[in-house]
């Protein structure tokens, strides 16, 4: 059995882009063990200071991100490089 990919996923509320990647997380999750920890940027002011409008941003577990677009083809190409390690 493959590993669980645990994921930061950086968000805010509101946040169109956001809601996109939430579906395309929660659809790769019923094909790869993923542990979605997600984060609102506003209730830390260092990750809003860091992220601000660059969210969503997904952060695999070895520091490797995707920033938007976020797309279902960059999503599942980032996850199979994860779970062939």
């Amino acid at each position: 059995m493959t590993q669980t990919i645990v994921i930061e996923f950086y968000t805010r509320p509101e946040c169109s882009l956001c809601e996109d990647a939430t579906e395309l997380l929660e659809i790769a999750g019923h094909h790869w063990p993923l542990d979605v920890r997600t984060v609102n940027i506003l209730k830390d002011r260092q990750l809003y200071e860091r992220y601000g409008n660059r969210i969503p941003v997904i952060e695999f577990d070895d520091g490797a991100t995707l920033e938007p677009p976020i797309t279902r083809d960059r999503l599942t190409a980032l996850i199979r490089r994860h779970v062939q390690k």
